[in-house]
């Protein structure tokens, strides 16, 4: 992103492998801490935006929400924003049945798109726990017992179809709440100034919410 000149940028990850991937490097403009989102080692109120893209879906509902929304209403200016992404299952949760119709007829148009749904689908209508990565990998197991054939069928790369066997035996949780379950624990904190989303395959379930501090 193209920030403007008088902003200083503050990353941060719990992972130093992570920042070592991604991050271009400190300059005077930008820098990046190795910290856990959910108590950030930051002085109240020193920032004036926070953004995260999808932070959401890594953390437990909703013990790890309330702590990381409380971190940072913390680090907040009263008249700052926070802008996020939020993956959300849609209010009835789809079937595998449902997802494996829509295979045969072509209304996928990306293994990922196929992915997430398959993983909203698994965790079903409950919240609370999310889903195991390894459960989403035996759903597709059983709706796909042959990947290359499935990859030729539906003319994705098989390279990209195969990355889901990172999911094998894994026992890291997603979660993926509802937008309306987004909405109430954000609340007590913070009020919604808008909420927009995308025109691309699953943009109805990838909403960009901005809040502001509920007493900002």
């Amino acid at each position: 992103m193209h920030w403007p000149d008088n902003v200083h940028l503050v990353g941060t990850d719990l992972e130093p492998g992570m920042i070592a991937r991604v991050w271009p490097g400190n300059s005077a403009r930008r820098t990046a801490v190795c910290a856990d989102w959910l108590s950030l080692p930051f002085a109240d109120g020193s920032f004036d935006f926070a953004v995260g893209d999808g932070c959401l879906v890594l953390l437990e509902y909703p013990r790890d929400y309330q702590c990381l929304l409380a971190s940072v209403r913390r680090c907040l200016a009263p008249h700052g924003s926070f802008l996020l992404r939020v993956f959300c299952r849609p209010e009835k949760a789809e079937t595998l049945t449902e997802i494996s119709d829509a295979l045969e007829q072509r209304l996928i148009g990306s293994f990922d798109a196929f992915k997430w749904r398959l993983a909203m689908a698994v965790q079903g209508d409950q919240t609370a726990g999310g889903v195991a990565l390894s459960a989403v990998w035996q759903a597709w197991r059983m709706l796909v017992p042959d990947p290359e054939e499935f990859a030729r069928e539906q003319g994705w790369p098989l390279q990209k179809v195969l990355v889901i066997d990172a999911y094998r035996d894994n026992a890291a949780c997603y979660c993926y709440p509802t937008l309306d379950e987004v909405r109430e624990i954000f609340r007590p904190m913070f009020r919604e100034v808008w909420c927009k989303h995308g025109p691309y395959e699953l943009g109805d379930r990838c909403p960009r919410l901005l809040f502001q501090p509920a007493n900002g």
